[in-house]
């Protein structure tokens, strides 16, 4: 009558077994990856100065912040002051307000010429 005399779902467990073993294997390949920072914490020497701790970029937190801070200080301080970019090229730096208003006011002019 017919021609299927197999058991229903013979190849599935192969299968099934095959991908349940790659999510583990994935699985532990990302926890392997994740601990690559806290391997190489713990090989680095502890009587590094801060300036061979600096050029080898082995921070701590408190030393992260603390540069980060220092670095967002001179981005706004740049932000809002003049300055030259490339004096040779006469290219400017100019407080954001300013920018502001002269680009408002170049594309005024613009439009009125239209």
């Amino acid at each position: 009558m017919s021609d299927v005399d197999a058991k229903p779902g013979g190849g599935n467990f192969l299968i099934s077994t095959l991908a349940i073993i790659g999510c583990f294997l994935i699985f532990a390949v990302i926890i392997y990856i994740a601990r690559i920072p806290e391997r190489s914490a713990k090989n680095t020497p502890a009587n590094l100065t801060p300036e061979e701790r600096l050029e080898k970029n082995i921070l701590t937190p408190e030393e992260r912040k603390d540069r980060l801070i220092e670095l967002r200080n001179k981005e706004r301080a740049a932000a809002a002051s003049y300055g030259w970019v490339d004096r040779s090229g006469g290219v400017v730096r100019l407080p954001v307000d300013r920018a502001v208003e002269l680009t408002v006011r170049e594309l005024q002019q613009k439009r009125a010429s239209r």
